[in-house]
């Protein structure tokens, strides 16, 4: 099967959606996706979750395993099967092309979801009175 690269757009316990994104050249190697631009495509793709998937996230060049709870919407992953049939998905170390932002560490960004979090409460408070 052929590898699926794209950002997470819904995520649920047995399938993931994922925009898919195109690399302008072979990607080879998942930890290293130096110099590879990834393009947003406009079309989505559901992947669905084997039982015994490998879940990965690569950090600094260097794959680590991670589980599902691991995975958000917004990663940026590689759904791979090799030939013995095992899925494997990863969570790539990227920049798109155009948007910088998506290499933020993950603390970033969950400090950033929490207080749009609390701004949308406040927000809503407001619209009650």
């Amino acid at each position: 099967a052929e590898d699926v690269v794209g950002e997470i757009t819904y995520l649920g316990t047995s399938s993931l959606v994922v925009d898919v994104y195109e690399a302008d050249s072979e990607i080879t190697d998942y930890t290293d996706l130096e110099g590879i631009a990834l393009t947003d495509s406009g079309d989505s793709e559901t992947v669905t979750l084997e039982d015994d998937a490998v879940y990965q996230s690569v950090s600094s060049g260097v794959a680590s395993d991670i589980t599902l709870d691991d995975l958000a919407e917004g990663d940026m992953v590689a759904v791979t099967t090799d030939e013995d049939g095992v899925q494997t998905i990863i969570v790539l170390e990227v920049e798109t092309a155009g948007d910088s932002s998506s290499s933020i560490s993950s603390t970033d960004s969950t400090s950033t979801e929490e207080s749009a979090l609390e701004e949308a409460a406040g927000e809503t408070d407001a619209s009650a009175e």
